[in-house]
């Protein structure tokens, strides 16, 4: 049987990946949302700093969690290691793709934001496609962390 503190650590390990993979979602959903009403992107930058404070806490959480639920669980019959190994290759593909869009290609797309009224430059629009096959691909790697997660 597992201990209050397996289970208190799997509770927030899940918690916090309701909160990472709920904040990519809205994410994507806002940016689609602004890819079809542009007028709305404006509003969509400035609420993304928020959304992703919340995807980063839930990932470092995450993290840290799985760290803990693992070394109190390994060896015990909770875990399939295989597939957790797996959550774990993801989970480092998730970070990566977040250190790429907040430190590489965020601070590149601020900085080729059009004027008002001005055509966008084609390397705004390269960056835009990159943010979006990134995004799109971080969304896919939490989904499949889910899956595996529940597979646990």
């Amino acid at each position: 049987m597992a201990s209050i503190e397996f289970l208190t650590a799997h509770f927030f390990h899940i918690v916090f990946l309701a909160w990472g993979v709920g904040g990519v979602t809205i994410a994507m959903l806002l940016s689609i949302k602004a890819d079809k009403e542009p007028d709305l992107g404006p509003a969509v930058m400035r609420l993304m700093p928020s959304i992703s404070k919340l995807i980063w806490v839930g990932l470092i959480g995450l993290a840290v969690t799985g760290i803990v639920t693992t070394s109190m669980g390994l060896g015990k019959g909770f875990f399939d290691e295989n597939l957790l190994l797996i959550k774990h290759i993801l989970v480092v593909l998730i970070v990566i793709a977040g250190l790429n869009l907040t430190f590489r290609l965020i601070p590149k797309m601020k900085a080729l934001v059009p004027k008002p009224g001005a055509a966008p430059s084609a390397e705004f629009l390269s960056v835009k496609k990159q943010m979006k096959i990134t995004s799109m691909a971080s969304l896919i790697l939490w989904y499949a962390v889910v899956v595996l997660s529940v597979a646990l």
